[in-house]
């Protein structure tokens, strides 16, 4: 960009001239400024459930990956939900393999982990092959709400005879 300067109707004077060169765009998350999570190797681990706010793509090359691992198959209640707030360009989440192979988009604001087999996934954030940038919010849940064992499976399980628990009077 280029300032000019000229006097109205030719007119001479001194002036003094001065600019505002803040960066107003997103700042680093916390993830960017601790550690790098810029990659599968160095993604961010999520826990069973929880939620990460003010979390940023905040230049045209941040890419911030988290690891979710499924103990068990995806079930009806496995999600990961967002609320992307681009400032320049446009973001985009998407559900990756170890190989960084697509596995799912986001689709009305949420990756759902239905169906999927128990394994590692990541959750990519990126500004969208546009160099968008932004900040976002996301939550998941990757509990696993499906039967649990009971208390009388023991070291053996007891689905036969010979591993029949006795049950006491």
């Amino acid at each position: 960009y280029y300032v000019r300067v000229s006097g109205v109707n030719g007119a001479q004077a001194t002036y003094n001239l001065s600019w505002d060169q803040t960066n107003y765009g997103p700042k680093a998350d916390t993830y960017d400024t601790r550690r790098e999570n810029n990659s599968v190797g160095s993604a961010t681990e999520l826990a069973f459930k929880g939620t990460f706010k003010n979390m940023s793509v905040h230049s045209a090359d941040d890419v911030d990956y988290y690891k979710v691992v499924l103990l068990n198959p995806g079930m009806a209640g496995n999600y990961i939900h967002a609320t992307l707030n681009s400032v320049y360009g446009a973001l985009e989440m998407k559900l990756v393999d170890a190989e960084n192979n697509l596995i799912r988009g986001r689709e009305d604001g949420r990756i759902s982990l239905q169906g999927l087999d128990a394994g590692e996934y990541y959750l990519q954030v990126s500004g969208a092959n546009t160099g968008g940038q932004g900040t976002y919010t996301f939550s998941w849940d990757r509990n696993n709400y499906g039967p649990r064992v009971d208390n009388f499976e023991g070291a053996q399980g007891n689905n036969s005879i010979g591993h029949a628990t006795t049950l006491p009077w």
